[in-house]
């Protein structure tokens, strides 16, 4: 008989989410009415599709999992904010960018390979952080045209989430001639959460005189939920291990890039503390921190535990840790030394391509973000943060999964 239980007890949890989401829509609690992202690759919805920029995803492999064709974002299927829209029960959020895109249930800001600072992906014509957030104030501003306390209602109420920063550490490490101070350049990147600081370095021969507050800037708008993604290990991402090996004969295929996982965990030290002390400052913020970085090392260690049989190579690409040609050339151009490569199942690798997450690794953060205790989710996860809301689709715990 506790065989029979066991078996069905995956069904039983189902069957109480349902009945709970029912409850839910009988008692009227306020739906979320509205996702806005802003971003890198680990959020893009396909910005990248419409501007003139040289970093695609617009092509399959890229999305077959999930849509059945490439659908701009940056890995098989999707991303966090497509999981958190999807929970929620709102359509997946286009981008800002697209043409006749319904944008009353939110607007997708992101463009892969941006970052923190302007000059990160200017080469490759991404969208930086900037000017995601001056995109945004536009977004802001026609809602509050047609009515501003409608629109403020709806703001407060809707959810804002910031993922970035990975490309700003690959691109300082790639440049080391041109680097200034890491402890100058990790200030640099928590400078764009504040407000009212002036920073004055040059990187890349771009100077950061009033670096712009993202935090403080949704505020104003209105925000009042907001969720900040933090870095992940990017030294153990198969286009850091790329370089590392490159550039170092005793590297080895299970280490890491070490100088680039130390940044990612200062830079994640300095947002914990800024937000801290923004929630303290800022009357009625809800400012969740999501924290990936020891989840997703634990995995890379052992990625059996989690499901996965490879922690190390990229799904799609060509190469050395199939990280040598982006996933999008090796099938397009196929002018290299090396073969395409596409592994037979995604869900059985971390990452997708060389420096974006599978959409079964996508998955797994997003339900220990959502049941987490504060190891991950601070000060407290986004089960949470939802609790006053109807929510149709929550994820259930990765135990029942």
């Amino acid at each position: 008989m506790a065989l029979e239980f066991t078996k069905f007890f995956p069904a039983a949890v189902l069957l109480i989410a349902i009945i709970a989401s029912l409850a839910s829509a009988q008692y009227n609690l306020p739906s979320v009415p509205a996702l806005f992202i802003l971003g890198d690759g680990t959020v893009d919805a396909g910005t990248n599709t419409y501007v003139n920029s040289t970093y695609q995803a617009s092509v399959s492999p890229y999305g077959e999992t999930f849509f059945g064709h490439a659908a701009g974002r940056f890995t098989n299927g999707r991303t966090l904010a497509d999981f958190l829209a999807q929970s929620l029960g709102l359509p997946l959020v286009p981008p800002f960018v697209q043409p006749l895109g319904d944008h009353r249930h939110g607007a997708n800001f992101a463009s892969a390979g941006s970052g923190r600072l302007d000059s990160t992906g200017a080469s490759r014509g991404v969208v930086s952080f900037k000017k995601q957030l001056q995109q945004l104030s536009s977004v802001m501003a026609v809602f509050k045209w047609r009515g501003k306390s409608n629109a403020e209602t709806m703001l407060s109420e809707s959810v804002f989430v910031i993922s970035t920063g990975a490309d700003d550490i690959a691109n300082y490490i790639a440049q080391p001639s041109m680097k200034i101070p890491e402890q100058q350049f990790v200030q640099s990147l928590i400078a764009t959460y504040k407000s009212g600081i002036e920073v004055n370095v040059k990187f890349l021969e771009v100077s950061f005189l009033k670096p712009f507050g993202a935090l403080q800037t949704l505020y104003n708008h209105g925000a009042r939920k907001i969720v900040v993604v933090e870095l992940g290990p990017v030294g153990c991402f198969p286009q850091s291990k790329l370089a590392a090996s490159r550039s170092s004969q005793g590297f080895r295929r299970f280490d890491c890039l070490e100088a680039a996982n130390t940044l990612a965990k200062d830079v994640n030290t300095g947002l914990d503390d800024l937000a801290k002390t923004l929630s303290s400052q800022l009357t009625g913020i809800q400012l969740i921190v999501l924290k990936p970085y020891d989840l997703l090392m634990s995995t890379i260690r052992v990625p059996r535990a989690s499901g996965f049989v490879n922690s190390v190579d990229a799904c799609c690409g060509a190469g050395p840790f199939n990280a040598a040609e982006s996933c999008a050339d090796s099938y397009t151009q196929r002018t290299s030394e090396y073969q395409p490569f596409l592994c037979p199942n995604p869900a059985t690798y971390m990452f997708f391509d060389a420096a974006h997450f599978s959409e079964a690794a996508y998955l797994m953060m997003f339900k220990n973000f959502w049941h987490g205790d504060q190891s991950i989710a601070t000060p407290f996860n986004l089960k949470d943060l939802f609790a006053g809301n109807a929510v149709p689709f929550p994820p259930l715990p990765p135990r029942f999964t």
